[in-house]
């Protein structure tokens, strides 16, 4: 069956020769249709579980569409969100998120008094952008203790870090989410480890999904990896009941469910109190390090 391009070059043959000048000059032109209108963004609201939370809901704006998968509000991050508001000591602390997409548990922290607040995702406009307008339409604004920023994994955190004073760090780092991307892991966690508070009171919390069944292994080499190669401390915390992200998918949906919170922290030092779970999770048993996965050739 002959494509758009060649029917109308065939068209363009049978034109008599004093007027396939003309005609080939709509060849290249593309068809009617093949542009298609950009999706707009879309709102959504979150409300928030603590009886005393003000404010009580969260407005939040996504793109329409986008590669990187920021056009919607993930189950990892409202159950990062949920545990945050629900049990996490916030003010004063210095707090970064690093793939934030509409930034929900950075909006929750700013709310609960973070004494600084380093919103992050990768440096695409359209990302930066979208948290810059979260800011304002929940009544907070980007200043002196909060900064909206691109960062890549693993690149220079300098700016990062000067926003805290480099000596310091941040007591928090927040993630939501990325652990599917796989072939980043040892880049998120350089961005981890540079970040991080050296004194030992810092805290990196990773709240994801297994999306793909077949890849758990893959998803769970991050932690691997924070063992073998980065110095950190891994716990599993807990499971929260979700469905899959994807309902209709391959893959054992079982597999695909839920919600799983781990912590990690500096093997060196003593490990602070865990903040207390929610209502309604699952206790994990302990992490058991693993070797890391071997990383295969590329062909």
């Amino acid at each position: 069956m002959e494509d758009e391009y060649e029917r109308r070059l065939r068209e363009i043959k049978a034109t008599p020769a004093d007027e396939q000048e003309e005609a080939m000059i709509g060849l290249f032109q593309e068809p009617d249709g093949y542009y298609k209108e950009p999706i707009p963004p879309t709102f959504s609201s979150y409300h928030r579980k603590a009886s005393d939370s003000e404010p009580a809901d969260v407005r939040l704006r996504v793109p329409g569409e986008h590669p990187l998968w920021a056009h919607r509000v993930w189950n990892a991050a409202m159950v990062l969100a949920d545990y945050i508001d629900m049990s996490f000591q916030i003010k004063g602390r210095r707090v970064l998120e690093l793939g934030a997409g509409a930034a929900l548990p950075s909006l929750i922290s700013a709310f609960k008094g973070a004494e600084k607040l380093a919103i992050t995702d990768y440096p695409d406009e359209v990302l930066i952008e979208n948290i810059r307008m979260n800011l304002p339409i929940n009544n907070l604004e980007e200043g002196a203790h909060i900064r909206v920023q691109g960062h890549c994994f693993g690149e220079d955190p300098a700016s990062l870090m000067d926003f805290v004073a480099p000596a310091r760090g941040y007591d928090l780092i927040l993630t939501a989410d990325v652990v599917f991307n796989h072939s980043c892991h040892r880049q998120l966690l350089t961005t981890c480890k540079r970040c991080l508070a050296q004194d030992g009171t810092g805290e990196v919390y990773v709240s994801f999904s297994h999306h793909v069944a077949r890849k758990v292994a893959l998803d769970m080499n991050l932690f691997a990896l924070a063992c073998a190669e980065f110095g950190f401390r891994v716990e599993a915390l807990f499971k929260v009941d979700t469905p899959p992200a994807f309902e209709v998918d391959v893959g054992d949906p079982v597999v695909r469910s839920g919600v799983y919170m781990y912590r990690l922290t500096l093997a060196s030092h003593e490990p602070p109190p865990v903040p207390t779970f929610p209502p309604g999770v699952h206790p994990m048993p302990p992490y058991v390090p693993i070797p890391p996965l071997v990383e295969q050739p590329v062909h």
